[in-house]
C-alpha cells in the first residue's frame, strides 16, 4: 500500500506571478511615468502590457491613452498648411502634398482656430 502523496505547503509572501518579474512595481511605475510605453516594459518585465498598466493604477499613477502621443509626419509643417488653407487651396489638394487624409488636414486647422469652409463656397451659383 503506497501512502498519499503529500501536499505542498502554500507559500506565504507574494505571489508566484510576481517573483517572475524582471522588475519591480517601483521600477515599473518610475520607467512608465518616464515616457517608456507599457508594451516595451511588459518584454522587460516578462509580463504583459495590462499587468504594466494595472501595476500603474494601483500605486496611484495616471495611465495613456492608447497609442500614446505618436503624430504622423507629414511633408508640409502646421504653419505651412494654414498658410496655404487660408489662401484658398482646398484640403483635399493640402492633403494630398502632405501625404494624409483630408480629415486629419482639418484636425489641424480646427486646432488653430480655423474654421472649415463649405466645399462649394468657392464657386459660382451656376455650378451649384
Amino acid at each position: 500500500m503506497t501512502s498519499p502523496t503529500p501536499t505542498p505547503a502554500k507559500r506565504r509572501g507574494t505571489p508566484y506571478w510576481v517573483r517572475r518579474r524582471l522588475l519591480t512595481d517601483d521600477e515599473i511605475c518610475a520607467r512608465y511615468a518616464a515616457g517608456e510605453s507599457s508594451i516595451d516594459l511588459g518584454i522587460i518585465a516578462k509580463c504583459s502590457n495590462t499587468t504594466i498598466v494595472e501595476i500603474v493604477r494601483s500605486y496611484g499613477g495616471s495611465v495613456r491613452s492608447r497609442g500614446g502621443p505618436k503624430r504622423i509626419v507629414l511633408r508640409l509643417s502646421d504653419q505651412t498648411i494654414i498658410k496655404r488653407y487660408v489662401s484658398g487651396e482646398s484640403g483635399t489638394a493640402l492633403a494630398r502634398a502632405a501625404g494624409c487624409y483630408p480629415a486629419y488636414i482639418y484636425k489641424i486647422l480646427m486646432a488653430a482656430g480655423i474654421t472649415k469652409r463649405h466645399s462649394n463656397a468657392g464657386r459660382r451659383p451656376s455650378q451649384r
